[in-house]
Parts: structure tokens; sequence; C-alpha cells
């Protein structure tokens, strides 16, 4: 629990004859981390080659992707698969040429109406016009004819032109009808009317509305032929999503088999796996890969190093959450996830510290519980934090900002608002508390590294500078009579330890020690500012509800929309500032993270 999975050093050799049948042994088991073989200089042995299907598995993969882009997939769930690579391979061929054929169809149809719409937007134009008669726009010797929409249509007239115009709209559409040698004229008329040009592309052929109706009715069946098509192709995704995931699963399967060896190292005759695998499981590889044959060599070693398996109870699992999110620990050391089970709701609850807020917290969180999927470890931290922040509530006497919950009095033991020396005093005891637990923790992953004295110098000598600071501090205020000399002697040997320790990094550091512990305050500041913020929203509530009327349901606003905006905050800071306090305030005394994750061969 305080430590992540004991691993073991696995090695394993043999012809490369079962090669195949160990992989596929492996992947089944689902145990081995393989760490990846890489050549270091000239003469090591090669890397082993992907079987011959791998470079086909990846292709049909790719044909997956180009699928799913093109339909609407059903995300019921997978259903199990079990052809070979020839059946996935005609079945995926044919199911892209069917959905390539219906997409093709789609997008010509979608260009036919889009042509359709434009053709009913002309006809519109010369309907609009006046023009009874798409005839009237065939080419003439002597004519030129000039579309489109003016500003000021008074200007075209008296050009000796024919014009039809439509009056009553601005810019006015209007198709005219002048003379090939009266160019110039029209221009300068043009130009003074303000126009924008048309371009008709209607062939004539006779009545403009008898075309108008006959486009529409067309641009209908277009849109419906559209439509049965897209219902087609969402078809297509409700009767084969399961099926197609199916098989992707089933590829992405045998594509990590088939590209496997590329982790080995291998001659022509034999290859080598080395990885890692949780010391409880080397039993059932020891028992399972012998089947196969007795010419294959297994050596399990005692792992120094190796990938980190997290191993926590049910509980404490969900905070492994913010390792994951920040960094996992190193084989050999401390996870952190059970002091994170303790503390993190702690910080939270004295900052939220509300029973109202607490319950409402607590009623969305589990809420969420039964529709989360991948953040369920999230939900459940919330719902631990509501728990806590219903009991400080109850420390604190207070819900949702009053001293009363439905209509019983509170009684705090702690009343933040008015003992706020009492709320800052227990923040910085907190502190101290924290980040001298992480220089333990540090103590004992440093005992574990580089032996006792490391330790004491490196990590004890931190809360010696602490000490020697506090005996000053209660010698001045007269608490305890030791003199200076003992602090003194005290401070300096810690010094001189920490130099010893740590070097001039750990000398620089010691003023930002002061600057982790206050940090601290902010459990005290934030509980206070969330307090008064609720007090303030419950005293305009209050004098909107004495005015009555209107007064009344202005007052039901604000109390929502008030406690609303404070509990959002409320949350948000203590998620936050919880988090802060242990990433940076206490991790850094102790934890150095940075471990590889163990990824066990065969396991999604």
């Amino acid at each position: 629990m305080f430590y992540p999975e004991r691993m073991a050093k696995v090695t394993i050799a043999a012809p490369k004859a079962h090669m195949q049948e160990i992989i596929n042994t492996l992947y089944r088991l689902k145990a081995l981390h393989i760490e990846e073989y890489v050549p270091r200089k000239q003469g090591d042995l090669g890397i082993g080659a992907p079987s011959k299907d791998a470079d086909r598995i990846s292709e049909l993969l790719l044909i997956i992707q180009a699928i799913k882009r093109q339909i609407f997939l059903d995300h019921a769930g997978s259903k199990k698969v079990a052809w070979n690579i020839r059946k996935i391979d005609g079945f995926l061929r044919k199911l892209r040429n069917d959905v390539d054929s219906l997409n093709n169809r789609i997008k010509e149809t979608g260009d036919r109406i889009k042509e359709q719409e434009k053709t009913i937007e002309e006809y519109s134009f010369l309907e609009r016009c006046g023009i009874a008669d798409s005839r009237i726009l065939g080419e003439y010797r002597t004519l030129a004819m000039v579309s489109g929409f003016a500003e000021n249509p008074g200007a075209l007239e008296g050009e000796g032109a024919a014009l039809f115009c439509g009056r009553g709209e601005k810019p006015s559409p209007f198709v005219m009808f002048v003379r090939k040698d009266r160019r110039e004229a029209l221009d300068a008329a043009l130009a003074k009317a303000r126009c924008t040009d048309v371009k008709l592309r209607i062939k004539p052929s006779g009545s403009v509305k008898e075309g108008l109706a006959n486009a529409q009715q067309e641009l209908t069946s277009l849109k419906e032929k559209k439509a049965s098509l897209l219902g087609e192709l969402e078809s297509v995704g409700s009767e084969y999503g399961g099926l197609l995931a199916g098989v992707e699963e089933k590829l992405l399967s045998m594509v990590e088999r088939s590209e496997a060896p590329l982790k080995f190292a291998a001659s022509e005759y034999v290859f080598i796996i080395q990885g890692w695998v949780p010391a409880k499981h080397t039993a059932q590889l020891l028992e399972k890969l012998p089947n196969i044959s007795p010419s294959i060599y297994i050596k399990v070693d005692e792992a120094k190093e190796g990938p980190t398996k997290m191993e926590n109870p049910k509980a404490v699992q969900p905070f492994e959450f913010f390792l994951n999110l920040y960094s996992l620990p190193k084989y050999d050391e401390i996870d952190p996830s059970f002091l994170m089970f303790i503390t993190f709701p702690l910080f939270y609850g004295m900052m939220l510290g509300d029973i109202g807020y607490g319950l409402v917290l607590l009623a969305l969180a589990l809420a969420l519980r039964f529709r989360s999927g991948r953040m369920r470890a999230l939900v459940d931290i919330t719902i631990l934090s509501a728990l806590a922040t219903i009991a400080f509530g109850f420390v604190f006497g207070e819900a949702f900002g009053q001293e009363e919950l439905l209509g019983a009095q509170l009684h705090p033991y702690v009343h933040r608002l008015h003992e706020v020396k009492e709320l800052i005093l227990a923040s910085v005891v907190l502190g101290v508390v924290h980040i001298n637990t992480g220089f333990l923790l540090g103590f004992i992953n440093e005992r574990r590294r580089h032996g006792l004295a490391k330790a004491v110098m490196a990590k004890l000598s931190w809360i010696g500078i602490q000490a020697s600071l506090m005996l000053l501090l209660l010698n001045y205020a007269n608490v305890v009579s030791v003199g200076m000399s003992i602090p003194a002697a005290l401070f300096v040997l810690s010094v001189g330890a920490l130099l010893k320790g740590e070097g001039m990094v750990g000398i620089i550091e010691i003023p930002s020690l002061i600057g982790n512990i206050l940090s601290y305050l902010r459990l005290a500041a934030i509980g206070l500012a969330s307090a008064s913020v609720a007090m303030v929203v419950n005293a305009m509530a209050g004098g909107l509800f004495a005015g009555g009327g209107i007064g009344v349901v202005l007052g039901v606003v604000v109390l929502l929309l008030g406690h609303t905006i404070n509990l959002a905050l409320g949350i948000l800071d203590g998620f936050l500032q919880s988090l802060r306090l242990h990433y940076v305030e206490m991790f850094t005394k102790f934890y150095h993270g940075s471990g590889k994750p163990y990824r066990p061969f065969g396991s999604k």
C-alpha cells in the first residue's frame, strides 16, 4: 500500500520457431511489461522483425478509420469476432466500397441541390423584375443584356434601352437590353445607378412561373433523395457499428502481437525478451511457458527497478488519479496516495466548511457517480471531500452561511468569523505537520536509496532547523527558558548537516521553508472569504424579504444566484488549493516521481 507493487525481472530466451506461440501465451496472460530492446554498440544482437501480416493489418486499421469518418457509428458496444485476416479483409473492403458509393451519391445529390437552389434564385430574380418568359434572355445580334441590382434604378431610364425593373425594393433587381453601339453611355448610367452585376445562367426555355415551379419541385425531390441516402448511411452504422468495433479490437490485438518482435533482441535462430511481471504472477508465467517447449529458457530475478503498478485499498485508489495527473512514483519510492486520501478531503472540508454546501456537493457527486466513466475517481474524491465539508460545517456551525439548519440551532465549536486567530493558528499547525510529514517520508526514501547518514543530513536536518527556530520563538515569548545557546547550536548543526546532505541548493531553499508553512494560511483565508460571502448574500436577501411583494421574488433570486456562485467558487478553490498544498508545498520535500506506468503486454 505504501509502495508500488513488487516486481520480478524476467528474461526469456527461446528458438525463433516458438516465437509466435510464446507471444500468444504472453498476450493471454496480460502480465509481462516488456522492456523495449535497444542495441547499444556494434556487435549487439539486432531487433526482431514484425510478422509478415503487420503491414496488411495496419492497412486494414486505416480502412476502418476511413469508414468510421463516413458513417453514423453506433456505439452500443463491440461484437466479438473470431475471423481471420482474409475474412476481415473481404468484409472491410466490401463495406468501404458500399460506404464510399453511398457518400459519393450523397455528395452528387448535394451538388445538384446547390445547383437547383441557384436556378430557383435566378427564376425568382426574373419574376421580381417582371419578366414572364425566359426566352427574352436569348442572344441578340445588336443588343447587349445587363442584369443586377441598382441602388438608383431611375438613372437607368431614358438610355434608349428596354428596362425590366423590380419596384419597391432597394437595391432594385433589373434586366436591361441596350444597343451594343451605346456601351459607353450604358457604363456611365450603370455607374450613376450604383449597380451590382448579376450573371444569369438560365437557358431561355419559356414561362418563368412554370420554370420556378418545376425547379422547386425538383429541389424537393432532391432533398428527399438526400434524406433517404443519409438514412441508408445511418442504417449501415446501426447494422455494422458493433461488428466494426469488434473487428477493430481484433485487429488491434493482432497488430500488437505482430509488432511485438520489434521489442525483442533477435538473431537468426533465437530471440530474447526482457521485462517485468508482478511478483505474485511469476508462478503463472513459469507454469505456462515451459508447456510450449522444454527448450525455452526463463530467468526470474528480484527487481531493483521497474515500472510502477500502484497497489492501494479500494477506498484509496481514487486518489491515484492525482498521481496520474502529476507523476507516478518511482518503483522504489513511497506512494503518497494514502496520505492524500487523508489530507486532501481534510483541507478541502476546512476551506469550504458548510453543511448546506457540503450536502449540495454530495448530491451532485452522487448523481454523477452513476453516469461517470473515466472520471469516476474524481467523483469519488468529491464525495469524500463533500463529507469532510459537512463535518467541518458542524465544527463551524454553518449551513448556507447561517447558524441554523431546518430550524434547528447550530452550535459552532469554532466560529470562523469571530475566532480568526485560532483559525490561523490551526492552519499554521496543519502546515507544519503536513510539511514535516513530507520530510519524514523523504527520510525513509533517502534511507532506502543512500543509507542512514545521507537521510539524516538531507531530510532530518530540515526538522532540526524548524525546531531551533521554534525554541528561539518560545524563548523570546517566555514560554520556555532555554537561553540562546541551545537553539543556536541546534541551528548551526542542522544547517551544517543540510549543507553536507543537499549542498548549497539546500541552504538557498531555507528561506522558502517559512513561505511553504505560511502558504497553509490559505486554509483559513479561503474559508473566511466563503463564509463572508454567504453572510452578505443572506443579509441582502433578508432585506429584500422584509420589503414584501416583488422583494420576496428578488430575495429568492439573490439567494439562489449568490449561493450558487459562492459554492462554485468554493468548489474550485477547494480543489485547486488543496492540490497545490500537496504538489507544491509537500511533494517537494520527498517526492521525485517520474515513474513509468506498468503496461502489461496484451492489456487494453
